[in-house]
């Protein structure tokens, strides 16, 4: 099976190989993916990272021969890669495994600020540090990026850089991490998710303490910081509950 990384921003990943369809997640700067089928200028893949699949543009990816995995990403906002004498910006969460490294024969320059994916760099004063780097990121459904983001993205996000990979599901997510019986005993870091009508998981954020919550939402229009008490999400804006809260998880 081949394995491409994408040398672009980031590549949209589509329900369906035509630009009118959902986007349902993003592919970032260096994080690589397995072809598993092709129509026209399309290719269906699976991304390394998270098992996502969907359908991406194939030239904005390099296939490559040798892939090895790599744990470390651009963590400053602004970055930038030189290949050609010609700069590129990246995202933040960009995979970046060196100062200079290939993709396939294309030799690249890193010119920005790298870090270590891994739970022993976890703390609460990291966490909140990196999370509010995002605040008033616009909200757009399956951003994974500065130039829009959704809930699940923004999770998924910030737990990559602390070395746990989320899918960009919401759903998804609280299908794992260890429960956490009651939002008085919340830490920093755990996923707060919330639910609808209908029981249906519409929606996840990032606690920063038992009663704070950061996370990308319609109602705000981005990445904001509201209250959160055992009914759910309290908008620091019109003081009215937005989200139904369903249950807390622990991944760190």
């Amino acid at each position: 099976m081949s394995i491409a990384i994408c040398n672009f921003f980031a590549a949209p990943l589509m329900s369906e190989p035509h630009h009118k369809s959902e986007m349902e997640t993003q592919v970032l700067f260096g994080e690589a993916v397995e072809i598993l089928d092709q129509k026209g200028l399309w290719i269906l893949v699976r991304a390394v990272y998270d098992n996502y699949e969907g359908w991406v543009l194939k030239q904005q990816f390099i296939v490559v021969e040798n892939y090895i995995e790599t744990n470390s990403i651009n963590t400053q906002f602004g970055s930038n890669v030189s290949c050609n004498n010609l700069q590129q910006i990246i995202p933040w969460g960009a995979n970046i495994p060196d100062q200079t490294f290939n993709i396939g024969h294309n030799n690249y320059t890193f010119k920005g600020q790298l870090a270590t994916c891994s739970k022993q760099n976890f703390t609460a004063k990291n966490l909140s540090e990196l999370a509010k780097e995002f605040l008033q990121v616009p909200y757009m459904w399956g951003g994974r990026t500065h130039a829009g983001i959704d809930c699940s993205g923004f999770s998924a996000i910030i737990y990559k850089a602390f070395g746990v990979a989320l899918k960009h599901e919401a759903s998804w997510q609280m299908q794992h991490g260890q429960v956490v019986d009651f939002l008085q005993n919340s830490l920093a870091g755990d996923l707060a998710f919330f639910d609808n009508a209908e029981g249906h998981i519409t929606h996840v954020g990032i606690l920063l303490d038992n009663n704070t919550i950061i996370h990308a939402t319609e109602t705000a229009g981005g990445v904001t910081i509201d209250d959160i008490d055992t009914q759910g999400i309290i908008s620091r804006i019109t003081k009215k509950h937005t989200h139904n809260l369903r249950i807390v998880k622990r991944y760190l």
